[in-house]
């Protein structure tokens, strides 16, 4: 546009001159003309493209509050879970800590019965029917027993 401007004004000034013809003032206003409207199209288009912008960046906005929010209500979603989870292996290791306890105790107490067994199945009918099928081992636990006492009467531990 400012070519345009210049040789307009240029070619006015030398039209006192004569050296100008009317038909290049004609062309080059004309030019000049065009290119007003060419460069006031651009600006419009260039508004609307900004508009469309904005509308994109309204659209983006929104669309990041929807993530945002998606992952927040995931975050309290696997903190409960990992509550929950927590919690249940809080449970698990006391369960397993019970039974470990229980477990212990059962062998205590069947190393008892098993003692009590052995020792009592000469003179308890009860011991020597459940001693019965086992009156090789009743015999060898007798005779380690015996031999332990002998070993401490010895050693004057006794």
């Amino acid at each position: 546009i400012g070519d345009a401007k210049m040789k307009l004004e240029v070619l006015t000034k030398e039209s006192p001159d004569a050296s100008a013809k009317p038909e290049d003032i004609r062309l080059v206003h004309n030019r000049l003309v065009e290119l007003r409207l060419q460069f006031a199209d651009l600006k419009q288009e260039r508004i609307c493209i900004g508009e469309e912008i904005t509308k994109g960046d309204l659209k983006i906005n929104l669309i990041d509050e929807k993530i945002k929010a998606q992952q927040l209500e995931r975050r309290v979603l696997a903190a409960a879970a990992f509550q929950v989870i927590g919690e249940g292996n809080r449970e698990i290791s006391i369960m397993q800590a019970e039974s470990g306890l229980l477990d212990t105790r059962m062998r205590q107490l069947y190393d008892d019965i098993g003692r009590y067994v052995s020792r009592h199945s000469n003179q308890d009918a009860a011991c020597a029917a459940a001693a019965a099928q086992y009156h090789g081992l009743v015999d060898v636990m007798h005779a380690l027993r015996r031999s332990i006492a002998l070993n401490h009467r010895l050693a004057g531990t006794a």
